[in-house]
Parts: C-alpha cells; structure tokens; sequence
C-alpha cells in the first residue's frame, strides 16, 4: 500500500503496487473491494479532491486520474517526464503534481489547463505535498527541505533537514509536522515569533537621495512589521552610514 485517501462517507481508497490495482474499504467492511486496475505497476500518490473525488498518481509512466465514488475512473493528467509520486489539492481546486527524477511540480487548473509551475534544484525528487489555501507544501528528497510553494510558482524555503529526504509534511494550525527519512522521528516545525531580514546593499550607482520606501505584506493579526533603512557612500556598510 503505497498511499491511501478517503470519501466522505469515511470509505478508505487504497493505492497499490506492484499491478496498479486500487482498493475500497467502506467503514464496517471485513474485505476490501477492487475499485480498478490501472494500466501501470503502482498506483503511488492519492489526493481528494473539492468534488468529493480522489485523484491517483501513477508510477512509472506519471499519469493522474480522477476516481469518483461511484467507481468512474477519468485521466486528467499525464506529467511529461518522470513517475508520479506526490499530490495536493490546495483551496481554490488545483492540483498539485510532483515528480520524481527531476523535483517538477506541476500545476492542473480546474478547467484541465496544466503547467510547468516550479522546478527545484538541486533537489532531485518530489516526495510529498500538501495542499494549502493558495498553494503546497512540498517536501523533498536529495536533499531533504521543505517549502511553501504558491500558485504563483513563487517557493519560500522553510527548513533543512540533515537527512536526505523528507517523507511526508502536514499541517494543524500554525506547526508544521514532517518525517525526515533514516531518522524514524516525526518533527514538529512551529513558527518563529519574531525574525530579521537584511537585504543586499542597494547601489544606485550614482550620487542619490532616498525618497519614499514602499512594501506590501500579509501582516497575520496581533503581528506588526518594521522596516529601517540606512545609507552611505561606502560599498560595504560601516558606522559612516546613516
């Protein structure tokens, strides 16, 4: 059993290998059903969709498919290199496809219209999403991190773990958990409440006066956000500088 995802009527879906088969076991059930047989060795990553629906990656061509509860089974994706192996629904109903051999995440709007939305370097493999408002967590593998990813393409890296994959990654409330391979913990991850960034020094290039400094944020509630600035005439920063 490689993933497993569930209905809303708590029937649990099984994704199998090595002869692609998915499974059901309905809540009181003493033997599981066999929902299909997809034409691939493993059925490898399973994500529910906004629709009640259950999408399922396949290893080693990489093709998704949509699988309702009453057992209808529809390819919506074939990624273009690489096996399947994690998936993620976000809020708005996308569909997040991550890949092995090349770390891809794929992004599957709604409306069947698909792109290329990141690809991570020098990692090598997708290992697991998991699906957010706007947007994934994704964890990887050689090396192992973990990130947010956006709709947008737009990925802030999160955390660096000393093994070289990260297994599984989910969310409650503002701490993250994940399972780090060759470790056999489970971590939990929980926001800093106050940290610093310090941009590069901004050389204009020419004698300058500074005017009006502009930002846009996302400040979370009961949380502020202060911005300074200094100037000098100087390449590096010393105590000449404003």
């Amino acid at each position: 059993v490689w993933a497993i995802g569930f209905f809303d009527d708590g029937t649990a879906v099984l994704a199998t290998g090595p002869e692609g088969k998915v499974w059901a076991v309905a809540p009181g059930a003493k033997e599981p059903r066999l929902v299909v047989q997809l034409p691939e060795r493993h059925a490898l990553a399973v994500a529910k969709g906004r629709d009640n629906s259950l999408f399922v990656g396949t290893n080693p061509r990489g093709k998704v498919y949509r699988l309702t509860a009453d057992g209808q089974v529809t390819p919506v994706f074939e990624a273009p290199q690489n096996p399947v192996q994690a998936l993620a629904v976000d809020g708005k109903g996308n569909l997040y496809v991550g890949v092995s051999g090349t770390a891809i995440v794929y992004l599957v709007q709604p409306d069947g219209r698909w792109r290329e939305l990141r690809r991570f370097t020098p990692e090598r493999h997708i290992m697991a999403l998991y699906g957010l408002d706007d947007g994934v967590l994704v964890a990887t593998g050689a090396p192992g991190k973990l990130y947010r990813l956006t709709a947008d393409g737009v990925a802030l890296w999160l955390y660096d773990s000393q093994q070289t994959h990260i297994l599984t990654v989910v969310q409650n409330g503002d701490a993250l958990y994940c399972i780090p391979s060759g470790s056999g913990e489970v971590l939990q991850l929980v926001r800093n409440k106050e940290g610093v960034y310090r941009s590069p020094v901004l050389d204009a290039g020419q004698v300058a006066r500074w005017g009006v400094l502009r930002f846009v944020a996302e400040i979370p509630q009961g949380a502020q956000l202060l911005v300074q600035a200094r100037a000098g005439n100087t390449a590096a920063p010393d105590p000449t500088w404003s």
